[in-house]
């Protein structure tokens, strides 16, 4: 999922987001991204970080929302 640049600001990514969280109601989601910018995004909206890595020469977070 993601919102091409030159919209990102406007709201669509949490809409987005939202919308899948509602489909998928009582049910555990995990989630990886590679920018510290997604992290804050996804952890203001209720997700958790639960290991990160530097193993592969770039950042790698893992998040889930139960």
């Amino acid at each position: 999922m993601a919102v091409v640049p030159n919209k990102q600001g406007n709201g669509i990514g949490t809409k987005l987001l939202n919308e899948s969280l509602e489909f998928y109601t009582n049910e555990l989601i995990y989630i990886e991204t590679t920018t510290a910018e997604n992290c804050t995004f996804y952890t203001q909206n209720g997700f958790t970080i639960f290991h990160e890595t530097f193993e592969l020469n770039y950042p790698l977070y893992f998040l889930k929302y139960v």
